[in-house]
């Protein structure tokens, strides 16, 4: 996945998580989207950590392109 598919699939998964978001309602999420709303929640995390570790390598003189996706329980673990 190079840069561009990158931000395109943070930015697919940005608009399905707001568009599962705003169609709660005060009735909230059925629990297909409440699992649907986690596995996208999942899926954003390692991209947005894949997005940070490829602009840090590029910033230290590597090859971005050499830096691959960590597994969602890796990337969940850290604390922000």
């Amino acid at each position: 996945m190079d840069d561009d598919d990158l931000l395109d699939r943070i930015e697919t998964l940005t608009r399905e998580e707001r568009g599962l978001r705003l169609a709660a309602g005060p009735a909230g999420l059925s629990a297909p989207e409440h699992e649907r709303l986690a596995e996208v929640a999942r899926e954003l995390e390692v991209l947005y950590d894949l997005r940070d570790r490829r602009r840090a390598t590029a910033a230290a003189g590597g090859d971005p392109s050499q830096v691959g996706p960590r597994d969602a329980d890796t990337v969940e673990g850290y604390l922000q």
